[in-house]
């Protein structure tokens, strides 16, 4: 008797120990800021653009030093790529520095809200640079007076009309840039411009029309029929997105008779807010020399980099990167 009793209990025991285990186990709920390292929290925040829902991420530093009125980087990514592409990085360095980061995805991309989905607009990306730009400036973890604007790629083409429009930020920062479209549209394969420009049209037509649109992928091979099949462009890409399932290698074609008339550097060579240029040398998506002539125009601080367009987001080149661009940043961060 005594040992059927033991019995009992030592098998009780073992499933009362089971089931503090498995609610040991259960994940937490989320808090409204999570740590990320280096003394920094992060937060998924919304706003809107256009009556349209866009998310993004705040990374600021932790505790008092983070919520306190200080400066503030308002980041987006290039062509096609979402907030989750590369550039938290940048972001928690910037964090860790002292600054506030809004990074955020463009309506139709990522977790933002919009459709149709994928659609390069970009005139309407402006618009949610905009929006973003105004809804930090309304936090109060903001210096209004401490408000820079970081791009690359396509996005760095944004941040220079942005501030050759509006003088007010503090500063901008611009890597790898899209200056000019017609100039960027010469990178393209001869071979599959016929075929691009009757997608477009078709594609206008469709959006045009409220039909579905005709799409094609954003980046392929070479000799490919995509938007961009510059040699290593797929790779760079795909090194990017890792294994990120928001991500759709396909937009509307319509972008393909917009770039060419799409130029920053139209109105970025009269901007009087203080700029930082990089450029990478061998960069074949968004060739280098109209960059660095659009620089020398502007007066900017202008860095030049070994290496193609993809390699400023990984390793040593982005540590070089990154350190040039806190230096520059450096009078911003740390003012009174």
């Amino acid at each position: 008797m005594a040992r059927h009793i033991n019995r009992i209990g030592w098998r009780f025991g073992r499933l009362a120990l089971l089931i503090l285990l498995a609610l040991v186990a259960l994940p937490a709920a989320p808090a409204a800021a999570q740590p990320t390292g280096a003394a920094i929290v992060s937060e998924r925040v919304s706003f809107a653009s256009a009556g349209t829902s866009l998310v993004g991420y705040l990374f600021r530093p932790a505790g008092a030093a983070g919520t306190s009125p200080g400066p503030t980087i308002v980041m987006a990514h290039g062509l096609g790529l979402t907030q989750s592409s590369g550039l938290r990085p940048y972001a928690e360095r910037f964090a860790a520095a002292g600054a506030r980061v809004l990074t955020f995805d463009y309506r139709g991309f990522g977790e933002s809200d919009g459709t149709p989905r994928q659609l390069i607009d970009p005139w309407a990306q402006l618009d949610d640079w905009r929006a973003a730009i105004g809804w930090a400036r309304d936090q109060s973890w903001t210096d209004t007076d401490r408000v820079i604007l970081w791009g690359s790629s396509f996005s760095g083409g944004h941040v220079l009309e942005l501030g050759a429009r509006d003088p007010s930020p503090a500063a901008v920062v611009s890597q790898v840039p899209h200056v000019n479209g017609a100039l960027s549209s010469l990178a393209a394969d001869i071979r599959s411009v016929p075929a691009l420009g009757l997608t477009s049209a078709a594609d206008t037509a469709a959006g045009a029309a409220g039909l579905p649109r005709v799409t094609i992928p954003l980046v392929g091979p070479p000799g490919s029929v995509a938007l961009m099949t510059q040699p290593g462009t797929m790779e760079g890409y795909l090194g990017l997105i890792g294994n990120n399932p928001q991500w759709v290698n396909a937009v509307p074609a319509s972008i393909v008779l917009q770039m060419p008339f799409y130029s920053p550097d139209v109105v970025a060579a009269a901007s009087s807010v203080p700029t930082y240029i990089g450029v990478a040398a061998d960069d074949a998506v968004t060739p280098a020399p109209p960059a660095i002539a659009l620089a020398h125009r502007m007066g900017a601080d202008l860095h030049v980099y070994p290496g193609g367009h993809f390699d400023v987001y990984t390793g040593a080149p982005f540590e070089r990167v990154i350190t040039d661009q806190l230096a520059f940043l450096a009078p911003f961060l740390n003012a009174a």
